[in-house]
């Protein structure tokens, strides 16, 4: 994805946590971690900016992974996962 910067590390960001355009969460900046209910992302852009990668995020992700990566609360994706029902 673009703005990739890698995993926070020595003082540039938080340990182990994935940083796109900036170490720095006061400048334009995204960041992510793991939850239990699944990949969480943060945010400082303008608003067009990050509808336009997450969107592409979400596309791209689906494409690698063989399954759909969306929001449940958008309604983009089942609340159940495929591979249960199987």
């Amino acid at each position: 994805m673009n703005g990739w910067m890698g995993f926070g590390k020595d003082g540039n960001g938080e340990n182990g946590i994935p940083y796109w355009f900036s170490y720095n969460e006061e400048e334009k900046s995204i960041l992510a971690s793991v939850e239990p209910s699944g990949l969480q992302f943060s945010a400082n852009m303008e608003l067009n900016e990050w509808t336009e990668w997450k969107t592409k995020f979400k596309k791209i992700a689906t494409e690698i992974l063989g399954f759909k990566v969306g929001e449940i609360e958008e309604g983009e994706v089942d609340h159940e996962i495929e591979w249960i029902k199987k």
